[in-house]
């Protein structure tokens, strides 16, 4: 078996064939399923003959198809965070030529219980008449959540049935997710008509594709991508709360045989009567949309005779909900052998705009700024609206102090002032450098990180200049952290290159990862956390001053592996305590001791996944957001909160030593 082949796997970090018989049993396989996408088979670890996964294999038969593969990978990484989406703990890359060349990719993923299918047939053998309400309407709004995510990302799956959505139980919940993404496509990734080809499973498609198909008709097939994933979702919810067998659902799908109405006359739950019947309208424009499923399930959509058309949809955020607080009581307590940690949610505030789910946030002792592709909102701690403003192409945010200012990074490459129209977009005059991602830094400058490996520190004045270029780096640059206390800046690129640098002395030292930088935390003067793509892992890193020479050394002294999924955020409270979120659970690690974790917060038990967080040290908030709800936060540590904690401050302004002119400092 050749190793990687120069199939850019090696950027990707993955493990190969040789790792892969190390990890995993494969003489003792047993297969789980099988499709035209893959076998996935139950196999048991070499190091743990006792814990068992699943693994699923993809054989691809040209370099074509394996590339393409690899590009859906990356894509599929970024809707990893889903907690009602599969997760795959690891993924395996390799080529063979013998004795012919194949290429295989292997996704290692947790051992569910089971499909859907399985829930259908264990309620049918209780002898229910329908699937429990209850269980039913928690695994739909799981389902609702997750498809809307994936929406917003203008991704498809395509092929919906019962046997693709797996589930697990946590604490007799259960939890259900999407599986198989075989098929689904970017929408930015459709060429031509490629959109229009009929892909799926004939007694889950949607009725246009249902025509085409018992036509003949594969590769131009007009029809809504959302709308048609709609319908399949709705086939397999009616299908599974009736409790129907295949041959049951047989002509679904046909308008001409018009089954559904008296399908849907056999439910007697209102809610879930009303939310199928907007999922299974044959007519595709009156057909829900995600968004409008999500709203029928929360019961802010009514279907009065026809359906009515969410006016909303695309429309001005003006016209949308307002934002509202409310003081939603929840406390938990953490005790370990030394010590007591209390977290107590203050304020939850909804924002309709956040069903869309944030592209990101960030805050001050102010307020919170929300952001996605289409929007930009800035709301204070109480949930008042502050600024509210359309933007398409948003790519990412931050923060000037003096003056105050929202600076916005666009896909086209360019940077604005958001909360000032009069303020000229700048560009860079090399317009083949592109721009990667923006950070604070102080006062009113900003930095930059380039495609070329370059950092440059930006200063406002009514419009942005350069006032200095750091070359630290020779590939992208994908992360940028700035301590203003300490003068310390982190930045990483996407050769995995991790560089540390001291502004005030400049002192420099960087270390090559395994992976590529994706969370980066300062604990104090001398302690560094990263995360990368290996999601689950987390990195302490060392700095230590040289004496003889000048300069610092950089090194990992520690590597903790967490259970429970990829890390979603870190965040340092008043060098106390590491706060970590993951999909499933918070950690919360003493920072003078950080192998010992205080306790776990499970999210199930708070009903939410913490996607962005900050500490807002000032005030002692600490302000979450799932996606749909911002949350503030409290934190007690040994009955002293934490924000009542100080930390070294460095008593004058010095000059930055790689500029002269610069007022960086």
């Amino acid at each position: 078996m050749s190793k990687k082949e120069g199939d850019s796997i090696d950027a990707l970090c993955f493990p190969n064939a040789e790792d892969y018989q190390n990890d995993f049993d494969t003489v003792n396989q047993v297969l789980l399923g099988s499709g035209s996408y893959g076998q996935v088979y139950k196999m048991t670890f070499k190091s743990n003959p006792s814990q068992s996964c699943a693994v699923k294999i993809v054989q691809c038969i040209n370099k074509k198809a394996y590339d393409q593969a690899l590009k859906e990978v990356q894509m599929n990484r970024q809707i990893n965070i889903h907690p009602n989406i599969i997760y795959f703990d690891k993924i395996y890359a390799w080529s063979e030529t013998v004795p012919v060349q194949k290429y295989f990719l292997v996704f290692q993923m947790k051992l569910a219980k089971g499909s859907l299918k399985d829930l259908k047939e264990d309620e049918i053998k209780a002898n229910r008449k329908t699937f429990g309400e209850l269980s039913f309407l928690n695994i739909v709004n799981q389902l609702l959540q997750a498809f809307l995510f994936l929406q917003q990302k203008e991704l498809y799956h395509r092929d919906i049935k019962p046997e693709n959505i797996l589930y697990d139980k946590e604490n007799e919940k259960i939890i259900a997710r999407i599986a198989d993404f075989g098929v689904s496509k970017a929408l930015e990734h459709f060429k031509n008509n490629f959109k229009n080809t009929l892909v799926g499973t004939p007694l889950y498609l949607s009725p246009k594709l249902w025509e085409a198909y018992i036509n003949g008709q594969y590769n131009d097939v007009k029809h809504n991508l959302e709308k048609s994933d709609v319908f399949s979702l709705g086939v397999t919810l009616l299908q599974t709360y009736l409790l129907l067998q295949d041959p049951d659902i047989a002509g679904l799908n046909d308008q001409k045989q018009n089954k559904i109405q008296n399908l849907l006359q056999k439910i007697y739950h209102e809610k879930i009567k009303e939310l199928l019947t907007g999922m299974l309208n044959y007519d595709e424009k009156s057909r829900f949309t995600w968004q409008q499923a999500v709203n029928c399930l929360n019961g802010s959509e009514k279907i009065n005779g026809s359906l009515q058309q969410n006016q909303n949809q695309g429309g001005s955020l003006q016209n949308r909900e307002k934002h509202y607080a409310l003081h939603v009581p929840y406390e938990k307590t953490i005790t370990n052998k030394s010590q007591t940690i209390k977290l107590r949610k203050i304020n939850q505030i909804f924002c309709q705009e956040l069903n869309e789910i944030t592209k990101g946030q960030i805050a001050d002792d102010q307020s919170i700024i929300v952001f996605s592709d289409n929007y930009l909102i800035q709301i204070n701690f109480e949930g008042q609206t502050i600024l509210k403003k359309q933007i398409q192409n948003l790519k990412c945010v931050c923060l000037t102090e003096q003056p105050q200012k929202i600076i916005g990074l666009f896909e086209n490459n360019t940077i604005s002032v958001l909360d000032d129209e009069m303020c000229q977009p700048f560009s860079l005059p090399n317009a083949s450098e592109q721009i990667n991602i923006i950070c604070q830094m102080r006062e009113a400058n900003v930095l930059i990180g380039l495609g070329n490996g370059e950092v440059q520190v930006l200063q406002f004045d009514k419009s942005f200049k350069v006032l200095n270029t750091l070359k630290d780096h020779t590939a992208q640059i994908n992360l940028i952290f700035f301590d203003k206390i300490n003068q310390l800046l982190i930045t990483s690129d996407n050769s995995r290159i991790l560089s540390v640098r001291f502004i005030f002395s400049n002192k420099f030292s960087y270390l090559k990862l395994d992976y590529i930088a994706q969370h980066v935390e300062l604990l104090n003067d001398t302690q560094i956390v990263v995360n990368g793509q290996k999601l689950n892992e987390i990195l302490i890193l060392h700095i230590s001053h040289l004496q003889k020479e000048p300069g610092i050394k950089l090194e990992i002294k520690q590597t903790l592996s967490l259970q429970t999924g990829c890390v979603l955020s870190l965040i340092n409270l008043s060098e106390k305590c590491l706060f970590v979120s993951t999909e499933k659970e918070i950690i919360i690690y003493d920072s003078q001791q950080i192998q010992q974790d205080y306790g776990h917060l499970y999210n199930n038990e708070m009903q939410q996944t913490f996607y962005y967080c900050n500490w807002i040290r000032d005030r002692g908030y600490l302000i979450t957001n799932d996606g749909q709800r911002i949350m503030k936060w409290e934190i007690d540590y040994e009955k002293n909160q934490l924000f009542g904690t100080n930390r070294m401050q460095k008593p004058q302004i010095k000059k930055c030593c790689c500029c002269e002119s610069c007022s960086i400092m």
